[in-house]
């Protein structure tokens, strides 16, 4: 009975964080090309998640909220300026969209991704991931791999 009370308590509050991270990403797409200037609409929503968040008691310094300095090469493919900070949310939003426009997606399963020279540098993978045709595959380049090469790119350029 207790763990049914506790249910009603957390997931409400966890889809509207999900809702809420969802309009964010629209706006960070949308806002592309100048994301490091106010937006607003944008800071009410990461009021709204951080106060949630306390209300949950969750870091409000989580590692998906801290600044990150995009090497060059990860900002020219994701298409933002030289020397930009921005979280590990939008640059994992900006390459998800930066995938999705270059049809790298096995056969339209945005949950597996397909490699050409340019990421196979970036990331530090070999045409082997290729392979891969199952999210769950921890040796492909799939939704649950990516933030492991996100964080080979950030470290090695």
């Amino acid at each position: 009975m207790q763990n049914n009370s506790i249910n009603n308590i957390f997931w409400p509050n966890e889809y509207t964080i999900l809702e809420l991270n969802s309009k964010k990403k629209k706006i960070i797409l949308s806002n592309k090309n100048n994301l490091n200037s106010k937006n607003n609409e944008l800071i009410e929503i990461n009021k709204k998640i951080k106060s949630i968040k306390k209300k949950l008691n969750l870091p409000d310094n989580w590692s998906w909220s801290t600044k990150l300095k995009i090497p060059p090469l990860l900002a020219e493919f994701i298409k933002v300026p030289f020397n930009s900070e921005l979280n590990r949310y939008t640059i994992t939003a900006l390459i998800d969209e930066e995938l999705e426009k270059q049809n790298l997606l096995y056969n339209g399963n945005k949950y597996v991704y397909r490699t050409n020279n340019q990421i196979n540098k970036i990331f530090g993978l070999t045409n082997d991931v290729n392979k891969s045709i199952d999210q769950n595959d921890p040796n492909g380049f799939n939704v649950n791999t990516l933030s492991k090469y996100i964080t080979f790119a950030l470290e090695n350029y």
